[in-house]
């Protein structure tokens, strides 16, 4: 055996270089391949790392690491270069069919070997990898082939032990799941091309062929041949439904026979059963009764704690409104207080009398109390006395027997026909009241809105008026500082007034001594962007030099604005240094503006000022957005010292930083026609347009002022129609509780009963006296109460005129109508609380009486329940009612009858289990026709999904084929064109010589040698571009190729591969690689095979 040696090209460089540590076999050598690759690569998941072969075909040992990109296979015929691809083919589970040299796989063992070993290791990186976690960076898949069958091994990079021993189904599932994963299907002659197929596949083969290469390479083949299977599935699952579906029926018929004897022999246990369940069903239907009930009881109380909740929350937020005018009627107070601590001793009186009003009127109220109470008593006694003696009239007068009968029937009629009336009138007046009380709401959403109208009508009346007295001081008022606000020359004036006061006069306002310059002062948008930056609180701004002088410019600006805070200017206190500031942070590149460079500023102060508060020497100004998303949005991109950007169409953008992305905001732009460069004339016409706009805005409150007040009439003529039926219902409703009660009264008493009534009489006669007499006392004593409430009110006015008098000044009268407005404000609210809490409590008792209701109900409910379940264990609801099934009973007790079948069980047994298998047969056919259905469905829905493949395929792989064959047009002297006909299954090609017309090809002989070269290249990188697998491998590809169109289509095979760094390519041809100069380094590997001499 001899020792040779082979050789491997290095890209780019054009060297030989032999290797001396080769592996050698009894055929051919090969040399071990040291990767060159940066470490920090990750292969593609399914990438080739290694091949490891034991007596396979003519290789004794063979251990072959190819290249993760490019890789050139040469060498001679017979030096087993092919062999490696067909051993990748079986290793990975492979059909030896699809290699086209043996049937089996015992015929590749080599021969005097009993066995032979393929070890294909694959990468596992990237996102595709297969159980990562399990198998690590790598897995090894090996197959050994014996005489007698074949078994497979999975081992991962992980695993450095042995693997881990499993079944043989196993072994192969999971190889399948992996290569699915990994995307590669060794059949697939674009994942792996022989070179019989290669040397044939355009040499001699029709258009049938061709388009059944096409099938093979896109797996339509295999889709086609599951689908056809699944189809064939279907068939025979509908075929199965309807053969159930006559055992069905005849099924049925023999149940119908077992059921008849069935109802027979259950007809007397029947009636048994019936009679008890209508007894139970009695006791239910009493139950139910209850709930009934009681469901009615819960939804009043639950209707009625949604109503409590919602006046709760009313009377939250009704409190908190006392509560804060309570806040505003102390802080007014406590000012008052400073002004009456003058007068301590007269009000001192004065709160004595109001004590004692306020006690008098307490005492008043007690009486009233009383009063109602009593009275309210007097009725009711009134009412018993009168009662009392129709009663003794009545049973002064009592004949006989059939009288007292007579009456009683008619009593009974009586009181149905008004239990009726009032439950009629009962629901009236709830109906009713829900109007009202939605006619309230509607009341009170309006008068709110046309409270909240009639503040903004005044708010915009009181502008008005103030805009127009403003726009006639203007036209007195010196035109440059009117500009700024119409009582800036008012101040200034104050101010040179007041100049000894000053360490230092201040400065302003700031927008005198700016002025806009160069482009701002003559492009009006930039002129508005500069102003809108500098913002007009800090133009009509005033500067002081210190503290002192800031609080004596805050005393004349107080008494200059008063009350009114419109328009009063801003304050800003610095030392004045009578310098500017130097060493400015500006922009490191030049040629960025920024605001300070569209400004001139006389003064020094105020350059400093606005370099401090605005930073205007930090602040870019570009013209488009664009411009500014280019400077904010990568840090890198920034400029140093920059604060942020602002553009002519009133956006800022704040640069990027490490931690978040650019942002933007837009400006609110600066109304009228600005301070900068305005004049007197410009100013009174942008007031003008606000005054306007002002009066625009009050005639439309007017509108909806008088649409609001037309509103709330008519929720009001509602309400009072509503309250007015509501009136006369209940005048109906106590009419005939007064007469129900008279009705019910009215019975049969003997001679006992109507001496007790007589002494009951005379006992409420005497009591109603003397409640007569305590109400004549009580009103004496409030009458007197009055007339001391009247005399003290009188005393405290008196005092209050006087000591009005003595106060009487403007801040007295300020806080006065302010105190009175408060408090009446307060006492609405406090009016509106305690209508509120009446409601709330009104709404508790009424729950907890409805609780307490229920509670009983329930304790009802048990009873009936208990004697339920000892006939009916389980609870029902009976659809008939409590009368009707009583009647039901009593008639079934007639007809009972104890006639029983001695065959019944064994009767019953049979129907059971006859209806059991039937209803599970049932169930099985509907079943198997879901399942049907669902099939059908899916079979259509793979129908179509099949088309839109077979139609998106075609599309791309023409797509890429007439584009790549575009380049070859020049040498080729013709266009070629890609057809494919699904319906005829073909596969043929379209060319045009020059400016002649279409001519198709029905057979590829019909094509040159190097059309068909060009052809062959062109289709098959258009499979690879739309198919994904991670390694491509091409055997003898070139053999009939001649030097020319080899190197052309070698160099543009290069390009393709190199075009995709993440796929593995595999090149074999005895004929040598291309031109390999001028490529990347490291990329393309060349390989030679050489045949062993021996």
């Amino acid at each position: 055996m001899l020792n040779n040696g082979t050789t491997d090209l290095e890209n780019g460089r054009g060297k030989k270089r032999t290797y001396d540590d080769s592996i050698t076999n009894s055929s051919n050598v090969i040399t071990k391949y040291r990767k060159h690759e940066n470490s920090h690569h990750q292969d593609t998941a399914g990438v080739i790392k290694k091949i490891r072969l034991e007596n396979f075909m003519n290789h004794g040992e063979l251990e072959w690491e190819p290249h993760s990109n490019v890789h050139f296979v040469t060498g001679a015929n017979g030096s087993g270069k092919s062999s490696v691809l067909q051993a990748i083919v079986l290793g990975l589970g492979g059909d030896p069919k699809h290699i086209g040299r043996y049937s089996k796989p015992k015929e590749f063992i080599r021969k005097d070997c009993n066995k032979a070993v393929i070890a294909t290791t694959l990468a596992n990186t990237g996102d595709n990898a297969f159980k990562p976690e399990e198998y690590g960076e790598t897995i090894t898949i090996q197959r050994t082939i014996t005489e007698s069958n074949s078994s497979y091994t999975i081992k991962g990079a992980k695993q450095r032990d042995a693997p881990v021993a499993k079944k043989a189904k196993e072994v192969r599932d999971e190889i399948k799941r992996m290569l699915d994963k990994f995307q590669i299907q060794v059949d697939s002659p674009i994942v792996i091309l022989h070179q019989e197929v290669a040397k044939e596949m355009l040499k001699v083969e029709s258009p049938k062929a061709l388009y059944s290469f096409y099938e093979k390479a896109t797996l339509i083949d295999a889709c086609m041949t599951e689908f056809n299977e699944a189809t064939l599935e279907f068939n025979r699952a509908k075929q199965n439904w309807k053969e159930k579906q006559k055992h069905f029926i005849h099924s049925k018929n023999e149940f119908k026979e077992v059921k008849n004897r069935y109802d027979k022999s259950q007809e007397n246990i029947r009636m048994n059963k019936e009679y008890q369940t209508v007894k139970g069903e009695l006791c239910w239907a009493k139950v139910h009764e209850i709930r009934e009930l009681i469901a009615k009881n819960e939804a009043d109380l639950e209707e009625k704690k949604k109503q409590l909740t919602k006046q709760a929350e009313v009377l939250s937020t009704v409190t908190g409104e006392c509560k804060r005018l309570e806040l505003n009627v102390d802080e007014i107070n406590a000012q008052m207080d400073e002004e009456k601590a003058k007068y301590h001793k007269q009000e001192q009186e004065m709160d004595k009398i109001k004590e004692q009003i306020e006690s008098l009127k307490a005492n008043k109220k007690d009486l009233d109390a009383e009063l109602r109470k009593k009275g309210g008593e007097s009725n009711t006694l009134v009412k018993e006395k009168k009662f009392l003696t129709t009663e003794i009239d009545r049973l002064s007068g009592a004949s006989s027997l059939e009288e007292k009968d007579r009456k009683e029937q008619e009593r009974q009629h009586r009181l149905d026909t008004l239990f009726k009336k009032k439950n009629e009138l009962d629901e009236k007046i709830k109906i009713e009241g829900t109007t009202r009380e939605y006619q309230d709401a509607g009341i009170r959403e309006e008068s709110e809105k046309i409270k909240s109208l009639m503040i903004d009508h005044n708010e915009i009346s009181q502008a008005i008026e103030d805009k127009l007295r403003e726009i006639s001081s203007l036209k007195h008022q010196p035109p440059i500082l009117a500009m700024f606000g119409n009582k800036i020359p008012q101040l200034d004036r104050e101010i040179k007034m007041m100049e000894k006061e000053f360490n230092k006069m201040p400065i302003g306002p700031v927008g005198q001594y700016v002025k806009l310059e160069g482009e701002a002062g003559v492009n009006g948008q930039l002129g508005k962007l500069i102003e809108t930056e500098l913002t007009r609180s800090h133009l009509t701004a005033y500067l002081t030099d210190n503290d002192r002088d800031r609080r004596v410019l805050q005393q004349i600006m107080d008494r200059v604005y008063g009350s009114d805070k419109r328009g009063k200017p801003r304050i800003f206190t610095s030392r004045f240094i009578g310098r500017r500031h130097e060493n400015l942070n500006r922009p490191d590149r030049q040629s960025y503006r920024v605001v300070l460079d569209y400004l001139k500023i006389e003064d020094n102060n105020v350059f400093n000022h606005l370099v401090d508060q605005k930073s205007i020497e930090m602040v870019l100004v570009c013209k488009t957005q664009d411009e500014a998303k280019r400077l904010m949005s990568r840090v890198s991109d920034v400029p140093k010292n920059v604060m942020y950007t602002i553009t002519y169409d009133m956006y800022r953008f704040f640069p990027a930083k490490t931690s978040s992305s650019y942002r933007s905001y837009f400006m609110d732009s600066f109304t009228g026609n600005g301070l900068l460069k305005a004049t007197m004339k410009s100013h009174i016409q942008d007031m003008n347009s606000e005054l306007e706009l002002l009066k625009a805005q009050l005639d439309e409150k007017n509108r909806d002022i008088t649409n609001s007040k037309n509103s709330r009439k008519s929720f009001e003529c509602e309400k009072t129609r509503a309250m007015q039926q509501i009136v006369l219902y209940r005048k109906q409703l106590q009419q005939c509780s007064s007469e129900i009660s008279k009705v019910k009264s009215e019975e049969d008493t003997d001679t006992s009963d109507l001496e007790s009534y007589k002494m009951k009489l005379k006992t409420k006669e005497e009591k109603l006296e003397s409640i007569k007499r305590s109400i004549e006392i009580k009103k004496e004593e409030k009458n007197k109460i009055n007339e001391q409430i009247k005399r003290l009110e009188s005393n405290l006015m008196s005092m209050k005129n006087e000591l009005f008098s003595q106060q009487d000044n403007e801040m007295n009268d300020m806080l006065s109508k302010s105190l009175v407005e408060k408090n009446q404000q307060l006492r609405n609210k406090t009016t509106e609380k305690k209508n509120k809490e009446k409601i709330v409590d009104r709404l508790k008792t009424q729950i907890d009486a409805t609780e307490q209701k229920m509670r009983k109900n329930r304790e009802q409910e048990d009873q009936y329940k208990v004697a339920a379940i000892k006939l009916i264990p389980d609870e029902i609801k009976p659809k008939k009612s409590s009368t009707d099934l009583n009647a039901r009973a009593v008639n079934l007790k007639k007809r009972l009858q104890n006639d029983e079948d001695p065959n019944i069980e064994s009767i019953v047994t049979e129907y059971e289990e006859f209806n059991r298998r039937l209803l599970q047969y049932k169930n099985e056919i509907d079943k198997v026709e879901g399942m049907i259905k669902t099939l059908h469905e899916m079979k259509k829905d793979r129908e179509d999904r099949m088309i839109m493949i077979k139609n998106t395929l075609d599309t791309l792989v023409k797509r890429k084929f007439n584009s790549m064959i575009k380049k070859f047009s020049t040498n080729l002297g013709s266009q070629i064109f890609l057809r494919i006909d699904h319906k005829t299954k073909k596969l043929f090609f379209a060319f045009k010589k020059g400016d002649q017309t279409y001519k198709s090809s029905d057979h590829v002989s019909t094509l040159s040698g190097g059309e068909k070269s060009y052809t062959q290249m062109c289709l098959i990188c258009s499979l690879w571009d739309i198919m994904e697998p991670p390694f491509r491998c091409l055997d003898e590809w070139d053999v009939f190729l001649d030097a020319v169109n080899r190197k052309a289509i070698s160099q543009e095979l290069l390009t393709f591969s190199l075009k995709n760094p993440n796929k593995q390519f595999i090149f074999i041809s005895p004929q040598g690689a291309c031109d390999l100069q001028n490529l990347p380094h490291n990329k393309v590997l060349v390989t030679e095979f050489k045949k062993n001499s021996s």
